[in-house]
């Protein structure tokens, strides 16, 4: 249970502060996380705690509402907020927070080989991220259905989450389900493994109760050097540098997914110049 696995945190401020230790510094991995110390800052002095934001917490922050008064009490009494990019600055300028966030994206070790060649005889495609509405990943079934038969491709996509069942049988009724392959175990090597595979990276993220805040799966692609496609909404135009280091589209349209992988397919030219950029990108500003 959470909620009891907090009182001995909040036991330990208490003991600390009547000890008359130094001020408390708490870094909070998210705004959840921050409960506790935002309710301790009422009784003890000296606590003084920080906050990660992301992005799909923020959303419809500026409606009224028990949960959302909560978050923004505690966003105003942190000592300092970290955001992820500037698409999560944006949200909580939205929400009405006037504390001005420290950018802190999240970097990425480099792989060892970044050289993508892929076996173009079948296109691998490749999509990453847990299967859940906001992630597009019925976009994406109807987009590859969509490809012409002269082109011989396979998608695989990484993940687990409430939508396996829904996501398995649209394949299954679009009779590509030999072809759309889910997998929902797979180890950190097994997935290093995968990008190295993909032709393309696919991510199809639309706007549905979530947004992706950034898309850390997209830095991972590109650190493989992988061309990609992804949906334009929340941070991942940031991420991409609005299109010039990957192929942006229109959230939840599956005809441009479709177009945009026929499109790669056929111009060897383009991919390598987007996965140039791409590996670029995330070496300047993602990698540690």
């Amino acid at each position: 249970n959470k909620k009891i696995s907090c009182i001995p945190i909040f036991i330990y401020f208490f003991k600390t502060n009547l000890r008359g230790n130094k001020y408390q510094e708490i870094e909070c991995g998210n705004v959840y996380a921050a409960i506790i110390p935002w309710l301790a800052s009422f009784f003890l002095k000296k606590i003084y705690y920080s906050v990660y934001t992301y992005g799909t917490e923020l959303t419809g922050l500026a409606k009224p509402s028990v949960r959302n008064f909560v978050i923004k009490k505690i966003l105003c009494k942190a000592d300092k907020i970290y955001a992820l990019g500037d698409y999560t600055a944006g949200l909580l300028k939205t929400a009405g927070i006037k504390k001005r966030p420290v950018i802190f994206p999240p970097r990425i070790k480099l792989p060892k080989h970044t050289g993508n060649n892929p076996d173009m005889s079948i296109l691998h495609l490749l999509c990453v991220g847990r299967l859940v509405p906001h992630k597009g990943h019925s976009v994406l079934i109807e987009a590859v259905s969509m490809l012409p038969d002269n082109i011989f491709w396979k998608c695989v996509i990484v993940g687990n989450g409430p939508q396996l069942y829904v996501l398995n049988s649209m394949s299954a009724e679009k009779n590509i389900n030999d072809r759309v392959i889910i997998k929902t175990n797979v180890s950190d090597d097994d997935l290093w493994k995968e990008y190295e595979k993909a032709s393309i990276f696919i991510l199809p993220s639309i706007f549905d109760k979530g947004t992706e805040g950034f898309g850390i799966v997209l830095l991972e692609a590109m650190a493989h050097s992988v061309p990609v496609i992804a949906g334009n909404t929340g941070g991942i135009a940031e991420v991409l540098d609005n299109g010039s280091c990957g192929v942006l589209v229109e959230p939840g349209n599956a005809t441009a997914i479709s177009e945009a992988i026929k499109k790669l397919y056929g111009d060897i030219n383009l991919r390598s110049a987007l996965s140039q950029k791409a590996y670029n990108r995330v070496r300047n500003f993602y990698a540690w």
